[in-house]
């Protein structure tokens, strides 16, 4: 898992309604693994079947 997915520093980021701390970036169901979700990501972004206005926000953060 990249680095920046995980809290390696321990750092209080609050529980959840159920009382379980936050922790490491959890990944959806569907990810195999963390290279998963990334092609997961990307297909989305490269698929003719989205407006640009939705893309706009986040195609910075994902290319």
């Amino acid at each position: 898992m990249p680095e920046f997915l995980e809290n390696s520093n321990s750092y209080h980021l609050g529980v959840k309604q159920d009382g379980e701390p936050i922790g490491d970036v959890a990944l959806p169901p569907w990810a195999k693994d963390d290279n998963s979700s990334d092609e997961f990501d990307k297909d989305s972004i490269e698929s003719d079947d989205r407006p640009l206005e939705e893309l706009s926000w986040e195609t910075p953060e994902l290319l």
